[in-house]
Formats: C-alpha cells, sequence, structure tokens
C-alpha cells in the first residue's frame, strides 16, 4: 500500500503540476502539515520559475510575488 500518509515529493509534485499545466496554470491546494508544505514549496518554486503556477496561498513564501 505504500507510504499513505506521508506526503508526495516535490518532484511528483512537480511532474503531476507539469502534465496538468495547459496554459492556464495550476493551483495547488495543501494542508498545512510539514511535509506538505516543504515539498508543496519547493515544487511550487520550480514550477514558478517556469510560469507554471502563478499562485499561492496567504501566508505562504512568495504570496503576492509576481
Amino acid at each position: 500500500m505504500g507510504n499513505l500518509f506521508a506526503s508526495p515529493s516535490a518532484q511528483q509534485i512537480y511532474n503531476v503540476a507539469k502534465t496538468a499545466h495547459n496554459g492556464g496554470g495550476v493551483l495547488l491546494g495543501y494542508g498545512n502539515y510539514a511535509g506538505d508544505v516543504l515539498h508543496f514549496t519547493q515544487a511550487q518554486d520550480r514550477l514558478r520559475r517556469e510560469g507554471v503556477c502563478r499562485l499561492a496561498k496567504e501566508g505562504s513564501p512568495g504570496y503576492g510575488a509576481s
């Protein structure tokens, strides 16, 4: 069954978001758990540099950045 309660890795999040992206960007939603925040922030930073992810959760790193 695997690690049912483990956060997906930053690479897994990146791959799914990159695949789902069709020109309109993607919205990442996640819980306020240490592993989720760490991995989604890492993936979000990479996606933002590539112009895929443009929105961030209020209070998250980079919120309000263009």
